[in-house]
């Protein structure tokens, strides 16, 4: 057998053994490429994948490249709720370049507008959504686990109050943002 014929049977005995374990953890396959703003907001997980952030890029178009502390996002305006979408990417795993950070906000994340090329339609976080007092996340999240003071893009000092719910996976974090007593803000990040 020649070194190219092992190598395709290689690879196809790969792929078929991740999409069998895939479907026997109850993942279909068209979900692990399929990244969805939505759905992670709505699950507050990444499933078992880190979306990478070329499949970001091919999906929703490549945003407004922006950086802070260490950390590379890409922004998106969303012109229809008048809202804004962060997406954290971790700057360090270069080869795969996973998004690890969702945020949605009401308040302007940087001057340029770039609208995606997939319409993200409404988001909340179960069942939290922008301009709703940080108390109704308190009833949903549970006891918060600590609140700081914060800039969000050109936002300066907001309150932000971190939950890590019980039901959330190992390194997993909402944040809240809250401007004049309502929550301007929100975000779901994790380590990979």
């Amino acid at each position: 057998m020649t070194l190219d014929l092992r190598m395709m049977c290689l690879r196809s005995f790969i792929m078929t053994s991740v999409s069998v374990l895939l479907a026997a953890a109850g993942i279909p396959a068209s979900e692990v490429n399929n990244i969805s703003i939505e759905k992670i907001f709505s699950r507050l997980s990444f499933r078992s994948h880190f979306p990478h952030e070329k499949e970001l890029v091919a999906k929703y178009g490549g945003g407004v490249v922006g950086s802070a502390d260490g950390e590379r996002y890409r922004i998106y305006y969303l012109p229809k709720n008048h809202l804004w979408l962060r997406l954290q990417v971790d700057a360090e795993n270069r080869i795969e370049s996973p998004v690890t950070g969702v945020l949605l906000s009401k308040l302007p994340l940087c001057s340029e507008r770039r609208v995606p090329q997939h319409e993200v339609s409404e988001i909340t976080l179960r069942g939290i959504r922008l301009g709703e007092p940080p108390r109704k996340a308190e009833k949903i999240l549970g006891k918060p686990l600590r609140e700081y003071k914060a800039d969000l893009g050109p936002n300066r000092n907001l309150t932000v109050i971190e939950f890590f719910p019980k039901t959330l996976e190992v390194g997993s974090c909402v944040r809240i943002y809250v401007k004049d007593g309502a929550i301007a803000a929100f975000s779901f990040s994790s380590e990979e």
